[in-house]
């Protein structure tokens, strides 16, 4: 049912973004289920018959919906899955920033990843002080 389900709405309709995501994760239940917690997005693409980037990146945007890091409901209003990715990606890269206040009434300021390693390198510091 859930095969036929995904091979009626693939061929006829723009897939969203709301849709892809609770068919991934209903594959995934049914496949967690007969295979003992093993699969792949391999196997979940095969399964729907679905092209497997749309399932690897339903099933990242998943993870990151468990995580709490993104929200479903915020996913399930885009209209594409190339804006849902986006949209992932976007909260990807903000988590990888981390604000440091320099104190003084100086405004908080961004910092990527780069900026913080080499901080920690200069100064052989753990992390940086808040």
């Amino acid at each position: 049912m859930l095969k036929m389900m995904a091979a009626d709405n693939d061929d006829g309709y723009n897939l969203s973004p709301g849709f892809i995501l609770e068919t991934v994760e209903a594959a995934r239940k049914f496949i967690t289920r007969d295979k003992k917690g093993a699969f792949t997005h391999q196997a979940v693409a095969k399964f729907l018959g679905w092209p497997p980037p749309r399932v690897q990146h339903a099933l990242a945007q998943l993870g990151a919906i468990e995580r709490e890091d993104l929200s479903r409901e915020a996913v399930k209003k885009l209209h594409s899955q190339r804006e849902a990715v986006a949209l992932h990606a976007g909260v990807q890269e903000r988590k990888k920033r981390v604000v440091v206040s320099f104190g003084n009434g100086v405004e908080p300021k961004m910092l990527s990843p780069t900026i913080i390693k080499l901080w920690t390198a200069i100064f052989g510091l753990s992390e940086i002080p808040l």
